[in-house]
């Protein structure tokens, strides 16, 4: 039987991995909206953008194994 919990992470985490600029744009637009700067200025860090790929990759690679449990 196919886990549904294998399926969002393989979904979740390859989406992270291949677009993970996008991602990590959104969630500094999302932690601006309490400040005076606009949510289209921002910018993420290296930083982010490698941590959000590490992540994708590692959920991804998750989900593809607790697929076949």
């Amino acid at each position: 039987m196919i886990d549904p919990m294998g399926i969002f992470l393989l979904i979740a985490g390859g989406s992270f991995a291949i677009w993970p600029y996008r991602i990590a744009k959104s969630g500094e637009a999302l932690k601006s909206m309490g400040n005076q700067q606009s949510a289209y200025s921002v910018e993420p860090s290296d930083l982010n953008i490698w941590a959000t790929r590490i992540v994708g990759v590692v959920s991804a690679i998750i989900g593809f194994v607790g697929l076949f449990q």
